[in-house]
């Protein structure tokens, strides 16, 4: 597993030899928006903060001005954090991309600090997919023990909840069910692979061991 920072908007990493793009997108900024960030719940609670300084203030003056503007003071100090929140969705839809290869998943990702995760697919141990009734989805990498990674390090980009045994997720990516057919198709192909070298491996010193024996 290999874990390096990097700046700048996310390269074009070189592939290795024999090794092809499965898949390559970005989460959707809106979706990161709304299931990230909370902008709704955000916007629901100051529109409760905008009623209540207006009741408060028309009780204790009556209906008129005085009011309407404490409910415009709150609106527009929700109107700076829902734009900042959404700010941030929109940095990270840009600063992100996911590559599915033959070989591997790249997670490129960071605003401030720009990092490149990259997880061979023959430690990754399952995936899990939750699609939505957009077509978008979350796909949570399960990877083998001894190979776990801090969640802070990957946040927003990791399954929430599983602090302990961290997740690497591919966030809100479009037409989930697409990339789940290929990352199981290529976790299946990786594991077959494995299998298949370990077989050999046991093969060749199961005969160097019999070649002793005669010797």
């Amino acid at each position: 597993m290999n874990f390096r920072r990097r700046f700048g908007v996310p390269p074009t990493l070189p592939l290795a030899p024999g090794e092809r793009i499965l898949w390559q997108g970005a989460p959707n900024w809106r979706a990161v928006a709304c299931r990230v960030f909370h902008v709704r719940a955000v916007a629901a609670y100051f529109a409760l903060l905008i009623l209540l300084n207006i009741a408060t203030i028309r009780a204790a003056t009556g209906p008129g001005l005085p009011a309407l503007r404490g409910g415009a003071s709150t609106a527009v100090i929700a109107a700076a954090c829902l734009l900042i929140l959404a700010g941030l969705a929109c940095a990270v839809g840009r600063t992100t991309r996911y590559t599915l290869t033959t070989r591997r998943v790249i997670l490129q990702f960071g605003i401030a600090l720009p990092a490149t995760l990259m997880l061979p697919l023959h430690r990754i141990a399952a995936s899990a997919v939750a699609i939505r009734a957009d077509h978008s989805g979350d796909i949570a990498l399960q990877l083998y023990p001894g190979e776990q990674i801090a969640w802070i390090k990957l946040w927003p980009h990791v399954r929430p909840w599983r602090f302990r045994a961290a997740q690497p997720m591919l966030r809100d990516v479009p037409r989930a069910a697409i990339l789940a057919t290929l990352m199981t198709h290529a976790l299946t192909c990786s594991a077959e692979a494995k299998r298949a070298r370990e077989k050999e491996e046991k093969q060749f010193f199961f005969e160097k061991k019999n070649q002793k024996t005669f010797a």
